[in-house]
C-alpha cells in the first residue's frame, strides 16, 4: 500500500494499492469533504463505508450510507460523495479495471496541495488552468469531471482542454 496521499482541497487522504488490474484504497474524509461529480467511462467502483456517514450521489439519486454499508457505481454513471457526518469518515474502494486512475488521483492531489485550485475547484492562475487542462486531457479516458457552469460540459471538454493541454506542454515549467 502507498503512503498517504493528502488532498487539502477535497479534505481527504488516501492510500492506494494496485493488484493486477484492480486498484483499491483506503480513504479518510474530513467532515464536509468529498469528491465532486465525475464519472469513469470504463471502470466500475465499489465503495464501503467503514466508519462515519457518507452521502453518495449517483445520477439523480442520493443515498446516505453509514458504517457497514456499501454501493456499486457502474461505469459511465455520474457520481459524487461527501462526508455528511461530524467526524472523519473511513472508506474502502475498488476500481475495476484500474486503468490510469492511480496516477490521475496522485497528480490531481498534487495540484491541490500546490495551491493551484481553490476549494471551489477554480484554478488560481493561468499556469494552474493550463496544468489542470493538461491533467484532464491526459486522463479523459479514465475520469471525466463534471464542472459547474461556466465550465464546459463533458461533451465539449476535449474541444476546450486539449488545445490548452498542448499550450501547457509548450510553456515553461509550472508556476
Amino acid at each position: 500500500m502507498s503512503d498517504w496521499i493528502e488532498d487539502p482541497v477535497l479534505k481527504l487522504r488516501m492510500r492506494l494499492t494496485r493488484e493486477g488490474d484492480l486498484l483499491s484504497g483506503e480513504v479518510e474524509v474530513q467532515p464536509g469533504g468529498g469528491v465532486g461529480r465525475h464519472y469513469h467511462p470504463a471502470q466500475e467502483e465499489r465503495w464501503a463505508v467503514l466508519e462515519g456517514s457518507m452521502r453518495f450521489r449517483m445520477g439523480r439519486k442520493r443515498r446516505t450510507l453509514g458504517s457497514g454499508e456499501g454501493v456499486l457505481v457502474p461505469a459511465g454513471v455520474r457520481h459524487s460523495l461527501k462526508n455528511v457526518g461530524d467526524r472523519v469518515a473511513r472508506l474502502r474502494f475498488t476500481a475495476d479495471p484500474a486503468l490510469k486512475l492511480e496516477p490521475f488521483l496522485e497528480q490531481a492531489a498534487a495540484l491541490n496541495r500546490a495551491g493551484k485550485v481553490t476549494s471551489f475547484g477554480v484554478p488560481t492562475s493561468l499556469g494552474a488552468l493550463l496544468d489542470g487542462a493538461a491533467l484532464i486531457d491526459r486522463y479523459r479516458e479514465t475520469c471525466v469531471l463534471i464542472f459547474p457552469p461556466p465550465f464546459p460540459p463533458p461533451a465539449l471538454q476535449s474541444l476546450v482542454f486539449s488545445p490548452l493541454a498542448r499550450l501547457a506542454a509548450r510553456r515553461a515549467p509550472a508556476d
